[in-house]
C-alpha cells in the first residue's frame, strides 16, 4: 500500500488483481487482495490460468507414474501366470505405428479395429477356459 502511494497510484483506480493463486495474494483474510478490497470495493480477482495450469499439470505428473507402475506389473501378472495367455499373445501381430501426418479421423478406424480385436481375442481366451463372460463387444461408432 506504502509503494502504491508513494508512486501516486491510488487503490481506488486499480480494476483488478492477477495472481498466482496463492493465500498470501488471494486469500480472504489478511491478504494482499483483501487489503486492497478494503480501499476499493469493486476491485477484481483475477487468479492467472497459467500458473492454475501449471499446478495442474505438476500434480498429474506426480499420479502418472504410479499409475504406469500399476499397469506395468498387472500387465506382466496376466500374462506370467498362464501358458495360454502368453501363446495367444504371441499370436497377436504387434500394430504398426500411425505416421504423424495421418489425420486425426483416419487414425480412428484402426483404433476402433484394435479395440475389436482385443476384445475378441479376450473372450476367445476365457472361452477356452470354459467361461461364459457376459459382456458386449465394444460399438463400431465409439
Amino acid at each position: 500500500m506504502k509503494t502504491l502511494d508513494k508512486h501516486g497510484l491510488p487503490v481506488k483506480n486499480c480494476l483488478g488483481l492477477c495472481t498466482d493463486g496463492a493465500n498470501s495474494m488471494s486469500g480472504n483474510h489478511n491478504s494482499l487482495f483483501s487489503r486492497l478490497r478494503e480501499d476499493n470495493k469493486e476491485l477484481v480477482l483475477v487468479e492467472c490460468a497459467g500458473h492454475s495450469l501449471d499446478l495442474v499439470a505438476s500434480k498429474s505428473m506426480e499420479a502418472i507414474p504410479s499409475a504406469v507402475e500399476h499397469l506395468v506389473r498387472e500387465t506382466y501378472s496376466f500374462f506370467a501366470h498362464s501358458s495360454c495367455r502368453q501363446a495367444a499373445e504371441l499370436r497377436i501381430r504387434p500394430h504398426k505405428p500411425m505416421r504423424a501426418r495421418e489425420k486425426r479421423q483416419d487414425a480412428a478406424t484402426p483404433a476402433k479395429r484394435r479395440k475389436l480385436l482385443h476384445h475378441a481375442c479376450a473372450m476367445r481366451a476365457n472361452e477356452k477356459k470354459g467361461r461364459k463372460i457376459e459382456t458386449r463387444a465394444p460399438r463400431h461408432d465409439q
